[in-house]
């Protein structure tokens, strides 16, 4: 984190002499009331392929032929078997609008007309889409549905079709128009379409519905070489602010709202995670603008003899910037396990139980969320399917999804904290890691307090608790989680493997709204001033992971002392 920031601090100083960077690609539905669906649809693969993306017209009426490749690649409908025949298409015709065709016959959704035909160029109504998604979900017709009656033209609304959309507009998978009409025999667009069959493929589940997510996430840990490529963004706003304040802090988030960061990472590891080797290049952009580096690990545990290295690259512009005796040096060394006066060592068994915390917090996880009483039932969703590439062509993965909103969250972190804090696996490890800090710290004064909080880690745990409980009760009036929540996709492959993570998180601070909770524990009275001041944070990231325990190779720079600085020597040089 304090690399991040750093970056971002160079990056406000240098902001009108970095380096050109390549613009990212277009937005074809940049603006439009669907984009987050279209483009979603788009990096799902679930748009057909002989579709050209820029000339995608979202407002544009759906055809038939249009509706069943979308629906056939939603549900994965293959099947083939029931051939038949169209007057209008045929296999020789157009055999990739034919397959299309036949998938969705198989499939029992929809049918030819009366007159032998199939009409694939055909616009598609309301009251249809209806009538499909309701046979491709099996719901049951609702025709004296209370929502259905509610709509001011639900005298017409055909009888065929009655029941069908009273289903779908039960399930809120339709809604009416913003006069409150269904308009059944309307047509309707392909960006509409793509929004209510999003609704319909999103289901609640449960955690234990979800058990292949959580076992992809714990398979994590078996990785043993993998590459990864990122992008993480960054908005933020204050408001309430006097004028001065609020000036530079606009100033200041003009920036930092250009601002992307892009990291391609690989790394390589042994079986039992005691040696790992890894390369991250790390590219900051603004407006157009980057500046890059790039970070090495090489960590070896496996011995009596550790090492624990990274290795920084200097940027050009930043390495101007540091004091004369380190001009044109190359790389920072920093010596994670080496610090004056030490020669103690990790014990091997320390990681081994940081591997076993991840899985059994996880299962903590599992069931606070299938907890009836946290009433957290719609936190896991499932979202249907992302087409993927893969070395061996291409591949169905499915979709999950975390959503967090303010209270989920909250009840989220009482829970966990409360659990493990009587946990004996995370206090054992604790305990593990204090002392491991205990031997690092070359100072006697400093072990003192070590084994103190050693101690009030088994005689203090009950007070801690208590007045966790108290804060989180004064809390619960308190915004932490914008509008947006905390959402994060996960897309999980064929082999078990979460293969990209995607997602956004919306923090806030009211320092009003946070006063007034401490003046509420503490007893005080509350200030008559009001504190009107609020920090908005939303970070949005992307990272897909690749040639997952493939071959991979990593070369380490080498190191001199002519070439490289240790982190210690430029700090000590940046204070004087």
């Amino acid at each position: 984190m304090k690399k991040i920031f750093v970056v971002l601090l160079i990056l406000i100083m240098l902001n009108t002499s970095m380096v050109y960077a390549e613009p990212s690609e277009p937005s074809y539905f940049m603006g439009h009331w669907a984009e987050y669906q279209l483009k979603d649809w788009v990096n799902r693969g679930l748009i057909p392929e002989d579709v050209k993306i820029a000339e995608y017209d979202p407002d544009q009426k759906i055809t038939r032929y249009e509706l069943v490749s979308l629906i056939n690649r939603l549900y994965q409908f293959s099947e083939t078997t029931q051939q038949l025949e169209f007057k209008d298409i045929s296999k020789e015709s157009n055999p990739l609008v034919y397959e299309e065709i036949i998938k969705a016959v198989n499939a029992g959704y929809i049918e030819g007309f009366e007159d032998g035909e199939f009409k694939p160029e055909e616009n598609i109504t309301r009251q249809e889409i209806a009538m499909i998604i309701s046979k491709v979900e099996k719901l049951e017709p609702v025709a004296d549905s209370e929502i259905l009656k509610s709509f001011t033209d639900a005298d017409e609304i055909p009888e065929k079709s009655r029941g069908y959309i009273g289903a779908v507009v039960e399930k809120g998978y339709m809604k009416g128009t913003s006069d409150n009409s269904f308009n059944a025999l309307d047509t309707i667009s392909r960006a509409e379409v793509i929004s209510i069959l999003d609704r319909v493929a999103t289901k609640s589940i449960t955690a234990t519905e979800a058990k292949p997510l959580f076992d992809a996430l714990k398979k994590q840990q078996e990785l043993k070489e993998v590459e990864s490529k990122s992008t993480i963004s960054l908005n933020f706003n204050a408001s309430g602010l006097p004028q001065n304040e609020q000036e530079a802090i606009d100033a200041i988030s003009n920036i930092i709202n250009s601002l992307k960061f892009e990291v391609d990472s690989k790394a390589i590891t042994n079986d039992d995670a005691s040696k790992v080797v890894a390369e991250a290049k790390i590219n900051a952009i603004a407006d157009g603008m980057g500046i890059g580096m790039t970070v090495w690990v090489d960590m070896d545990m496996s011995g009596d003899t550790q090492k624990f290295i990274e290795i920084i690259q200097i940027p050009q512009l930043i390495g101007s910037f540091l004091p004369e005796e380190f001009q044109g040096k190359s790389y920072i060394v920093m010596d994670l396990l080496k610090p004056e006066g030490s020669t103690n060592i990790i014990d091997m068994k320390f990681i081994e139980n940081a591997k076993k915390l991840q899985g059994h917090t996880m299962k903590i996880l599992e069931n606070i969320i299938d907890d009836p009483a946290n009433n957290l039932g719609d936190v896991i969703k499932n979202r249907g399917i992302k087409i993927i590439e893969t070395p061996e062509g291409k591949e169905e993965a499915m979709i999950y999804q975390i959503k967090l909103d303010d209270r989920d969250f909250k009840v989220l972190l009482r829970n966990l904290i409360n659990e493990m804090a009587k946990d004996e696996v995370l206090i054992d490890f604790i305990k593990d890691y204090i002392n491991m800090m205990k031997q690092f710290d070359t100072k006697e004064e400093n072990r003192a307090i070590y084994e103190d909080s050693i101690k009030s880690i088994d005689n203090d745990m009950d007070v801690f608790l208590v007045y966790f409980n108290i804060i989180m009760d004064a809390f619960d009036k308190v915004t932490l989680i914008g509008d947006r929540g905390i959402v994060t996709d996960y897309v999980v492959n064929n082999e078990g493997y979460v293969v990209n993570t995607k997602g956004n998180a919306d923090i806030v601070l009211n320092l009003g709204e946070i006063k007034r909770a401490f003046a509420g524990i503490s007893g005080n009275a509350e200030s008559d001033e009001i504190d009107a001041r609020e920090f908005c944070i939303y970070i949005s990231f992307d990272t897909d992971l690749t040639n997952i325990n493939g071959d991979i190779k990593i070369e380490l720079p080498e190191i001199t002392e002519e070439n490289s600085l240790t982190i210690d020597a430029m700090n000590e040089a940046i204070s004087k």
